[in-house]
């Protein structure tokens, strides 16, 4: 293989992308890169070549033809791989037939956890002095914390059952975390016009509420 060094790099730039910076190094007669081949292999086997479409969506240009001697220079290249992609190896064959394989793992994704997944009860909805004041409990039986914002939980009022909206947030409610097998009881409350029917949403659970004064 041509004289130089030859580190990497990588990262994932998007779901299906995945980008290489290669850190070149020329010898005394230079490089002629347009005859390198550089391909990713995963654990099965399967092969991806380089992506011309991943290099651009993630900001990177095109490697040069050629390295001039003495030199030293960082190129990219990168790859469109699964969304389930776990990593493999960068294999980097030169002009001369000599192959360097750098082996890689990426992380697995963080499992995405969402107030869909918590329990919650209504426990009261009463209406007083053109408010409606709403009583929950929330219950977060999963293994990682969720944190919940003014826009998961949301209230819409009207003059037909269950009216789909315009929504209106929990506003003034500070953004919490529920962390595992942790409950949390809230008062929250949403200016009332005397609308006959409401809708509330805590995260992936809906009620449909009649509303009369005093209730």
């Amino acid at each position: 293989m041509a004289s130089g060094t030859l580190t990497s790099d990588f990262s994932r730039l998007c779901q299906q992308a995945l980008a290489f910076e290669l850190e070149v190094s020329a010898g005394a007669n230079g490089l002629d890169l347009s005859r390198w081949q550089v391909a990713v292999h995963d654990w099965g086997g399967q092969v991806y070549a380089p992506s011309a479409l991943a290099l651009d969506a993630a900001g990177l240009s095109a490697p040069p033809v050629t390295l001039p001697p003495l030199t030293q220079m960082t190129v990219s290249t990168a790859y469109l791989v699964p969304t389930a992609f776990s990593g493999g190896r960068l294999v980097v064959t030169d002009d001369g037939g000599q192959t360097a394989a750098f082996r890689f793992a990426l992380p697995p994704p963080e499992a995405e956890t969402r107030p869909d997944g918590v329990h919650a009860q209504l426990v009261s909805v009463a209406t007083l002095d053109g408010q409606i004041i709403v009583q929950l409990r929330l219950y977060n039986p999963q293994s990682t914390p969720v944190t919940f914002t003014a826009d998961d939980i949301w209230l819409s009022l009207g003059y037909a059952p269950d009216p789909p909206g315009p929504r209106s947030p929990a506003e003034g409610m500070p953004p919490f975390e529920l962390r595992p097998e942790q409950a949390a009881d809230l008062r929250l409350v949403w200016p009332w016009s005397n609308e006959p029917y409401a809708a509330l949403q805590v995260g992936g659970r809906r009620w449909a509420v009649q509303l009369t004064r005093g209730a």
